[in-house]
């Protein structure tokens, strides 16, 4: 057209609806998007508390997610999916931290927004957490994350809208980071670097839990490390920072699974 300008025609394309949403972890607010990240809750026992296990499936739920702005108006979100969830626990004044990823099919703005609603319930913190590897419980562990990415993939199609059509869960990784004090390079038990080095494999979780007995497992059926590195500093305490992946229990049939026990008394 004889013009240097790369935007010529201002057409529309293709419309995305993507977010995320940070909460610290809770007796059972926010445990929806663990559900939407993993598939499917049963709920069993017949008073408080009830037992929410959570496991994963090759579908994921739907959810609508909206955003209230001052409770003067909202966008709310439909066909919300979760794309990534993670977990991050620390030895640190901050509670146990959850950060969600989602990817929704379209939005509305709502003049007269959901009210607001809480249940009266703390956090976790570090304090009430154990960290188990490998069939034991360790005592040295000061962060610990946990993800699980989903990989969604939106196909859009020819169908009289600029929204997308299809969001489709494609493949699940669940991989992680634990950072501990460094005992040794060798030990049987707590040799990290050898167990790098040998493909050691084995079960992994975190268990966070309240005095009143609420708590949340994320329990990964069979993880291996993927980096080992110490972090040596003057003055400092050695800290070996440790990657690790997990992988598909061919005896569970499962990677991941998580137990909740809370106050609610419906299935999520």
């Amino acid at each position: 057209m004889g013009v240097r300008e790369s935007q010529v025609f201002p057409l529309l394309g293709q419309t995305k609806y993507v977010g995320s949403v940070t909460h610290p972890l809770f007796p059972s607010m926010g445990i929806d998007f663990l559900v939407g990240a993993l598939g499917a809750d049963v709920k069993t026992g017949t008073g408080v508390p009830y037992t929410h296990t959570i496991s994963p499936t090759n579908t994921l739920p739907s959810y609508t997610l909206e955003k209230n702005i001052g409770n003067y108006e909202s966008l709310q979100f439909a066909g919300c999916r979760v794309n990534k969830w993670g977990l991050k626990t620390q030895a640190t004044d901050s509670e146990a931290e959850v950060t969600v990823d989602w990817i929704a099919k379209t939005a509305a703005v709502f003049t007269s927004p959901t009210a607001v609603t809480v249940v009266n319930e703390s956090p976790f913190v570090f304090a009430e957490g154990v960290v188990s590897l490998f069939g034991g419980a360790i005592g040295t562990a000061t962060n610990i994350d946990i993800n699980v990415e989903n990989v969604l993939k939106d196909t859009y199609t020819i169908a009289a809208s600029h929204d997308l059509t299809f969001l489709t869960p494609t493949e699940r990784h669940v991989s992680g980071t634990l950072d501990v004090v460094f005992e040794s390079l060798d030990d049987t038990t707590v040799g990290y670097e050898k167990k790098l080095m040998a493909g050691t494999q084995g079960v992994l979780s975190l268990t966070l839990t309240h005095p009143a007995s609420y708590s949340v497992q994320i329990y990964l059926d069979s993880v291996q490390f993927s980096k080992y590195a110490d972090d040596i500093k003057l003055g400092d305490v050695i800290i070996s920072s440790l990657s690790f992946e997990a992988n598909y229990s061919l005896t569970t049939s499962e990677t991941i699974k998580a137990i909740v026990t809370n106050q609610v008394a419906t299935q999520y």
